[in-house]
């Protein structure tokens, strides 16, 4: 149980030094409000490629750290700015009254850039698995918004 938890912070310190890294060909900050809710940093180190940490409370007073690697793609001709994305990501959390939980997530979401600024919103639906405690179906959602620093669009 324990080298399951280790497993996922491990690849959430790789994700996170992978997202401040040199090399990125972008860095961004944001917020998502859902299930959970919570703050955010997104690396782009390829173009259709983002690295995300996060930090998000739940509404079971759950506090749970993420970490997604997500692929992304035209929805539209690029001029209109609407990309889809899909990925994979690992969950980690606990809260007061329980033990921790780990699981995997599967985010899948659109966004949109606002042409002329360093604003992006987005969107996603994120089915996951909880491993530990007991293995069960999970299911999180939200809507969000980043603030690029240096994404190249």
């Amino acid at each position: 149980m324990s080298s399951r938890i280790s497993i996922g912070l491990a690849w959430a310190i790789l994700l996170s030094q992978q997202a401040f890294g040199l090399g990125s060909k972008g860095l961004g900050v944001g917020m998502i409000v859902g299930q959970p809710s919570g703050v955010m940093a997104v690396a782009s180190p390829h173009e259709r490629l983002l690295l995300d940490v996060g930090a998000a409370w739940s509404w079971n007073d759950w506090l749970i750290v993420l970490a997604d690697c997500k692929f992304t793609d035209y929805l539209t001709p690029s001029s209109l700015h609407l990309t889809g994305y899909y990925g994979l990501g690992v969950y980690g959390g606990s809260s007061d009254a329980h033990q921790g939980v780990f699981g995997l997530r599967v985010p899948l979401g659109i966004s949109y850039r606002v042409p002329y600024t360093n604003l992006e919103f987005f969107g996603e639906l994120v089915p996951g698995l909880e491993m530990f405690p007991e293995t069960r179906a999970r299911f999180q959602a939200g809507v969000g918004v980043l603030l690029w620093f240096s994404r190249h669009f």
